[in-house]
């Protein structure tokens, strides 16, 4: 299964560049799968906060069990990302060549994710981060600046891991941002779609006509 996934941080343009892309006939994807997530917390110590069993408890237990495997870690990555591909592939209704994942908060695992699928595409989108920062207030928090401490996160550590995330991948990943996204689309997709290895697309196609 040929993957794509998008890094990005929320309220950047991430499901604006994913429908663009999904009017492509060779690609399909589904809202926010969020499906890496849980998976990428289920080894390290410090992962979900909040359960109805004893995290911790289950966290050693599982790792003891990967201890176990013949390749130990190697042997567990690789059953996940097989696991994976496979749900990514029954979402490909029409043998699409490419399953696009787009969830924002990928940006917290984006070494994960490279590691599960190193052969992937991999688009880092960017937005300034002032027009995030009003986006969240307005969009999330009614226009008020007390919750802005429910997206601690996502304003003061994720542009820096996903600047990090981009300086790792550069070599095989590519970057674009909001703001020509908007005032480019048909140039952005197409840069994105030659990245790829697929067919432009023109104005008709992606509705922009």
């Amino acid at each position: 299964m040929n993957l794509i996934f998008i890094f990005s941080l929320p309220r950047s343009g991430s499901t604006l560049l994913q429908r663009l892309l999904m009017k492509h006939p060779e690609i399909c994807s589904v809202s926010e799968p969020w499906l890496l997530l849980p998976l990428a917390y289920t080894l390290p110590e410090h992962g979900a906060q909040t359960a109805p069993y004893n995290y911790q408890l289950a966290q050693r237990a599982i790792k003891d069990m990967v201890q176990a495997l013949p390749n130990k870690e190697v042997d567990y990555y690789k059953e996940v990302s097989q696991f994976v591909s496979r749900l990514y592939q029954g979402l490909c209704h029409n043998n699409e060549a490419y399953f696009l994942d787009k969830t924002p908060r990928y940006y917290l695992i984006i070494n994960f994710i490279e590691t599960l699928f190193p052969d992937a595409k991999f688009i880092f989108l960017f937005r300034n981060p002032m027009a995030i920062l009003s986006s969240v207030i307005n969009t999330w928090s009614e226009g008020r600046l007390g919750q802005l401490h429910q997206n601690h996160v996502d304003l003061y550590e994720g542009p820096k891991l996903l600047l990090k995330g981009r300086q790792r991948l550069e070599h095989k990943s590519i970057q674009i941002s909001y703001e020509k996204l908007v005032s480019y689309p048909i140039e952005s997709v197409n840069n994105i779609l030659e990245y790829l290895g697929l067919d432009p697309v023109g104005e008709g196609l992606m509705g922009l006509d």
